[in-house]
């Protein structure tokens, strides 16, 4: 699952989607968010979320994909 395959070096934009969204819609703490994804590291989190807010700008991909995410989570 891509959730949880990492890489050093190599962007994984449905975990940091996934990450973000949980961040931006939950009362989780960064290190909670790390256990659910199968991640020690609440740095690492933090990271995920970084990248998310820069491609959230920059990818038309990733802002459609988050918009309809929120849709389907009747969140805004």
């Amino acid at each position: 699952m891509e959730l949880f395959t990492t890489r050093r070096g190599v962007a994984n934009l449905p975990r940091d989607l996934a990450v973000y969204t949980l961040r931006a819609h939950s009362l989780r703490t960064l290190a909670e968010i790390g256990n659910l994804i199968g991640c020690e590291n609440y740095s690492t989190v933090s990271s995920a979320i970084e990248r998310m807010k820069k491609a959230l700008v920059s990818e038309p991909k990733a802002k459609k994909l988050y918009k309809k995410i929120c849709l389907e989570l009747k969140v805004s």
